[in-house]
């Protein structure tokens, strides 16, 4: 690994529980990059694994047009200071919809259908590389100047194994995904999960790109799941019949929610057409084992 000084750092960029990330200039090249100090405070005697894991994830996935790439790893005054130097891309999702909202502005559809398919390229990258994001949403999304969307920030980022046997999958936390873009599996506590939470993040990132409103505000995970099944529909065993293997699932604790709001909210008010409510509708899918795969979804009428 080369040394931080190779860069001036310029300023702050942003702060989160992984890390802080700072604007930086190489010395030699002046070219300017996304600098990520990684947090090391949670272990000390060690490497810290979830640095150690962003690193690996990115180094393995940044191939990708729709994935930001990692230039270098880099070492500060200690083993234990460690930056990664990425390609700065100035812009990100949320900030482009916070702008075009505040001018009272919204995407045209062409816009949307190219901003979904190329995140649905960067997660269907991921997922062929046995890459689970978790945390999904328009910030962690960046674009580029040339209009290239790029999937960042894998703090959470972690890689499974598909396994009919469940002892084999990969035991994960629960804590992840920002609630707002959480899926119902999720939110309701499965005994394991993969690829379909991705999907569903995409599904409310979607929906984000046409209203320019996230589609589920809760203010904590009962609220959440309660916004879910009012928009959705409350789920039952005929439509979800492996909901009971979830631990938080009583059926006596949730109203029962006619599905209908859905619809009414994206077909009958005409933001989406036939084709973009049915891609739409597959990625809010309930039931995770019926919901679209990142593969799937790229191939829809939509998109054509």
């Amino acid at each position: 690994c080369r040394h931080i000084s190779e860069y001036h750092i310029l300023n702050k960029i942003s702060a989160g529980t992984f890390g802080e990330v700072f604007r930086g200039k190489h010395t030699r090249t002046d070219e300017i990059v996304a600098l990520k100090r990684l947090n090391m405070e949670y272990e000390e005697e060690e490497f810290p694994i979830t640095a150690l894991r962003e690193i690996d994830m990115l180094l393995k996935a940044d191939d990708h047009e729709n994935v930001v790439n990692v230039r270098e790893v880099l070492l500060g005054r200690t083993v234990f200071d460690v930056y990664m130097a990425m390609e700065y891309i100035e812009n990100d999702v949320k900030n482009w919809i916070d702008i075009l909202k505040h001018n009272g502005k919204r995407f045209r559809i062409g816009h949307t259908k190219n901003l979904v398919c190329q995140l649905l390229q960067g997660i269907s990258h991921l997922h062929d590389l046995w890459i689970l994001h978790r945390n999904l949403k328009p910030a962690n999304l960046l674009i580029s100047s040339s209009g290239v969307l790029k999937i960042a920030d894998f703090g959470l980022a972690r890689e499974f194994v598909e396994s009919k046997d469940i002892e084999k999958r990969t035991k994960m936390t629960l804590r992840v995904v920002t609630l707002w873009y959480r899926s119902p599996e999720l939110l309701l506590h499965p005994i394991t999960y993969s690829t379909p939470i991705d999907m569903w993040s995409v599904g409310c990132i979607m929906a984000e790109f046409i209203t320019m409103h996230p589609l589920f505000q809760g203010c904590d995970e009962p609220n959440q799941v309660d916004l879910i099944f009012r928009m959705m529909g409350t789920p039952s065993e005929k439509n979800w019949p492996t909901i009971n293997e979830l631990r938080l699932w009583q059926p006596v604790t949730y109203p029962v929610y006619k599905q209908g709001e859905f619809r009414r909210k994206f077909l009958e008010a005409k933001l989406l057409d036939e084709n973009g409510f049915d891609l739409l509708n597959g990625l809010l899918t309930m039931d995770p084992s019926q919901r679209l795969t990142a593969s799937e979804a790229l191939k829809h009428p939509w998109f054509k």
